[in-house]
């Protein structure tokens, strides 16, 4: 099923946060995975005129690393999702599991 990018409401401010938000997200993901942030995402993190159309790209972009991380290695995504110790893995794991609710209503 696709990945449903329908998580963005409010204004135009709102939507603006939630794109970084999101962002800061994956930025969390690969820092956890000790990877570095792709050129892509870089370059939209840091352009506000690319952040403001990049919500389906990003959405999909998080869910598909996080659905490889569930098959592949389920330690690291358990660790990365649910450590109750972070705020930011908090964050992430709402983030994927409201999406995947949206993704079952889809």
């Amino acid at each position: 099923m696709p990945c449903s990018d329908s998580n963005i409401y409010g204004g135009y401010d709102d939507y603006i946060k939630k794109m970084k938000d999101l962002v800061g997200l994956i930025e969390y993901t690969y820092n956890s995975l000790n990877m570095d942030l792709p050129p892509e995402i870089k370059k939209i993190k840091n352009n506000y005129s690319l952040l403001e159309r990049s919500n389906h790209f990003l959405t999909n972009h998080l869910c598909s690393i996080l659905k490889h991380l569930k098959k592949h290695n389920k330690d690291w995504y358990e660790f990365i999702v649910y450590n109750s110790k972070l705020r930011k893995s908090r964050d992430l794991a709402n983030w994927w599991e409201d999406h995947q609710e949206k993704d079952k209503i889809k």
